[in-house]
């Protein structure tokens, strides 16, 4: 499964492909610092998932989430908050992200995520379905 980082702290972003890299089903295609530059990055490359922060200048993960479920085809998008609070669970929801992690608990939930998801991704890839759902698919936690 082909995946696109996007969070403005580097720290967070080296630590979150390191603990990625232990998945072997997971490819990390590309990292951005920006909402901007992260919706560049999944036009050109098309990725299967993008990880977004909700909280970034320029474009938040909401807006960007947004970008991303307009492209053909999509990408599944999960959101990462610093908080677990309904409103953001809710905002992420409504633009359209396909699960919510807040970032205490990714560490302990992202992996198990990406895992039900790959199983989702893989039959529509061999299937060669190009346009994946732009719908809440039931990975939220």
């Amino acid at each position: 499964m082909r995946a696109i980082l996007v969070d403005d702290d580097p720290l967070f972003l080296k630590t979150l492909t390191e603990q990625l890299k232990r998945n072997p089903a997971v490819q990390i295609v590309a990292r951005a610092g920006s909402g901007v530059e992260g919706l560049r990055l999944t036009r050109e490359m098309q990725p299967d998932i993008v990880i977004v922060d909700q909280a970034m200048p320029d474009m938040n993960g909401l807006e960007l989430t947004h970008e991303l479920k307009m492209l053909e085809p999509a990408p599944r998008v999960v959101v990462l908050a610093l908080y677990d609070e309904p409103e953001y669970y809710e905002g992420a929801m409504s633009m359209g992200a396909d699960a919510y992690i807040a970032k205490p608990n990714v560490y302990s939930e992202l992996l198990p995520l990406l895992r039900r998801m790959h199983r989702d991704i893989m039959p529509q890839r061999a299937r060669g379905a190009g346009v994946r759902s732009t719908h809440a698919l039931g990975y939220h936690n």
